[in-house]
């Protein structure tokens, strides 16, 4: 609308010399009422008795006011319950961590009391381990959803056996359900097995579902997984079930169980520990690997988890034949590291102390350095093929342990090239992996160690190693 020209008398106006008068009014319009902008305006150019008003249409200006401020009352909302379930999960977490805090501390004391009792130090041990575990397990969720939140979570995807990542995943479970009297049932219906996937995330979405239906279900309970092939082609479509008949949830928080630090509290024992970021974690990690998730739910019935995701397939038979040129064998029984020289970098005390003291217990010599600066050297005083393996640690004072690798690697020597070494670090997330393999590690182990995995992950690549040098000597 135009601005139009009247002449008029507000004398109270003009008397107190208001140069500009208006608002925004709504109009009747055409059938409709519409917003529009009315000014009086006032100056000594103008006759005495004389203004101008204008008039302006202001509909959509208006409109996009109130979607402005609608998305600002939200926002303010939002921040609102934000920081009312974050200060809830602070103090839940407050308590969580606390919890297997005080068992460690109130055990190792226990343990300390009855140091002549083997029995008994056994059983403080035994729950020392589970506190332990429960911790960590709190501190990865901390530290996977604060990641989450910055968009920092990259997928790793590399050839996979989907069955094996889920059986090795689910054998702790077994474990678990004969100890607590449950029936776990495990069933797939897949025609290609090796997929391109990451299969860290893919264990981290099962152990997810599998601790929370092992969590909420009782004697008795029955837990099942199933894996389903449902688009059998180069790039498929599987289907994950986990379903139990455990306690279920109520309808009402079925919408909060995807939101960060949601727990439903009213009819689960409070002795049921988590952050309350697992599903939350679960659906993000899904989402980004273009799947979806659903969830039903009833008190008292159970629960039913179903994930649908992609993968590209990969032929299963030249996986088969490439695995058998390594011609290792993984299997935990025939570990043995006996007769090993290996090249232990680490800087924190305690860690040196414990991870030494596990090799020695199987029968591998131990030289220690304590910066990489200190390993590169004692690397280029020795003997070539002296050592087996190095293991480094990536934050240490002096040279750290990517640059220290980097350099072992442009040694003119020939073992240099092809010595394992491998990243044992409290460093591990996806760029951290990146970084130790660009600088010519072999493998990544994260701390708090687990001395099985690496025992194995020492006997696999030493035994590649040898092949390699082997073949190196015959090609020569």
């Amino acid at each position: 609308m135009a601005f139009t020209r009247f002449v008029i008398q507000p004398r109270n106006l003009v008397s107190q010399r208001v140069r500009d008068f208006g608002g925004d009014f709504r109009r009747f319009f055409n059938g409709e009422y519409r917003w529009v902008n009315v000014r009086m305006l006032f100056d000594e150019s103008l006759s005495p008795n004389e203004v101008i008003l204008c008039f302006r249409e202001v509909e959509q200006e208006k409109q996009r006011e109130f979607r402005e401020r609608e998305l600002l009352e939200n926002a303010l909302e939002n921040a609102r319950r934000s920081e009312k379930t974050k200060q809830a999960f602070f103090s839940n977490m407050s308590h969580d961590m606390r919890t297997p805090l005080n068992a460690i501390i109130g055990m190792s004391k226990l343990a300390h009391e009855h140091i002549d009792e083997p029995e008994k130090i056994g059983g403080y041990l035994d729950k020392i381990h589970v506190s332990s575990q429960t911790l960590l397990d709190l501190v990865n969720d901390i530290l996977d959803m604060s990641r989450i939140e910055q968009g920092k979570i990259t997928l790793n995807y590399q050839e996979t056996n989907l069955i094996e990542c889920i059986d090795d995943c689910v054998a702790p479970f077994v474990i678990q359900a004969e100890a607590e009297g449950k029936k776990l049932e495990v069933k797939y219906d897949v025609c290609n097995r090796i997929i391109s996937g990451d299969a860290f995330r893919i264990n981290q979405i099962m152990n997810n579902l599998l601790s929370n239906a092992f969590k909420f279900t009782s004697n008795g309970d029955t837990v099942f997984v199933s894996v389903t092939q449902q688009i059998r082609e180069n790039f498929s479509q599987y289907q994950i079930i986990v379903r139990d008949t455990g306690a279920g949830m109520s309808e009402e928080f079925l919408p909060l169980l995807f939101e960060p630090y949601a727990r439903e509290t009213r009819f689960y024992s409070k002795q049921i520990s988590g952050t309350g970021l697992g599903m939350s974690i679960v659906k993000s990690l899904v989402t980004q690997m273009s799947g979806q998730i659903t969830v039903e739910s009833k008190l008292g019935k159970g629960t039913t988890f179903t994930i649908t995701l992609p993968f590209a397939t990969v032929n299963e038979s030249r996986i088969l034949k490439n695995s058998k040129l390594v011609g290792s064998d993984d299997s935990a029984q025939n570990i043995s590291l006996k007769g090993m020289k290996i090249l232990l970098a680490e800087d924190n005390i305690l860690n040196m102390e414990i991870a030494t003291e596990v090799l020695n217990m199987n029968e591998v010599e131990v030289v220690q350095a304590w910066n990489g600066e200190e390993a590169l050297e004692i690397f280029k005083a020795s003997k070539t093929f002296e050592f087996n393996v190095i293991l480094m640690d990536m934050q240490m004072p002096q040279m750290d342990g990517c640059e220290a690798s980097r350099r072992i690697r442009l040694l003119s020597r020939p073992d240099a090239k092809t010595i394992p070494i491998i990243a044992i670090t409290a460093n591990a997330f996806a760029e951290d992996i990146a970084a130790t393999s660009a600088a010519g590690m072999n493998s990544h182990i994260p701390k708090p160690i687990d001395f099985g995995i690496l025992c194995k992950t020492i006997q696999r690549l030493t035994s590649e190693n040898i092949h390699e040098n082997n073949s190196t000597y015959r090609r020569k």
